[in-house]
């Protein structure tokens, strides 16, 4: 056995290796660079990098010299909600009736179903759930009218009690 524990021939062709011939240290011993002129090798320079699959996760936008994301406002439970569309009053008012016809759709198959449906449909009937989308409108900007002039009004009353407490004046 030789010195590196294999024995036989290879000894003299690690003899002719010479470290540091060339390198800098941090180079590949293969020659993949400039001295080639191999198509293999122009083929690969040819290709974009891929980034590695692991490592570091993608950095927020947050990170470094990023925008600072502002914290979600906090929606007021009371505030009234959306109207609806009449495409949502129709999906309301059809679906109970699509389930029953099939009841072995999963619930993108009833979307779809409701969808197809909407689609053929007369343009009479989509007036009627155009005038009940309408009127839900309607309704809607009413009770926000009012949430609004109520949430205005709670305002200006802790505006007046915190005058300092001082009683009369």
């Amino acid at each position: 056995m030789d010195e590196d524990g294999y024995g036989g021939s290879d000894s003299e062709e690690d003899e002719d290796f010479n470290v540091g011939d060339g390198s800098d240290g941090g180079e590949p011993t293969d020659s993949s660079g400039s001295e080639s002129g191999s198509d293999a090798d122009s083929d690969e320079d040819a290709r974009p990098k891929k980034k590695p699959k692991g490592g570091k996760a993608k950095s927020s936008p947050a990170g470094k010299g990023g925008k600072k994301k502002k914290p979600k406002a906090k929606k007021d439970p009371n505030e009234p909600k959306r109207n609806l569309s009449a495409f949502m009053i129709f999906s309301k008012e059809t679906r109970g009736d699509v389930l029953e016809k099939n009841p072995g759709f999963a619930l993108g198959d009833v979307g779809k179903e409701l969808g197809r449906r909407w689609r053929e449909m007369d343009a009479e009937t989509k007036k009627s759930f155009d005038a009940k989308a309408a009127d839900a409108k309607v309704a809607y900007e009413a009770a926000m009218k009012e949430y609004k002039a109520g949430k205005k009004a709670t305002v200006v009353d802790d505006d007046d009690d915190s005058d300092g407490g001082s009683g009369s004046d």
